[in-house]
């Protein structure tokens, strides 16, 4: 616990365990993503990629 303190710069235990939990969350969410590569097939020629818009 003491290293995850440190390393997170974190000031409580509920900190470090609330960083590790949302960590967890975004790692699975991209999990989810790489599994659906290959399976999703996109029409380049209908999507133009002009039409985005930079902020």
């Amino acid at each position: 616990m003491e290293k995850a303190l440190k390393a997170g710069n974190s000031k409580t235990k509920k900190q470090v365990v609330e960083k590790a939990l949302e960590m967890y969350i975004r790692m699975k969410n991209q999990e989810k993503l790489l599994n659906l590569w290959g399976k999703i097939e996109i029409d380049e020629e209908a999507y133009k990629y002009s039409d985005l818009k930079l902020i």
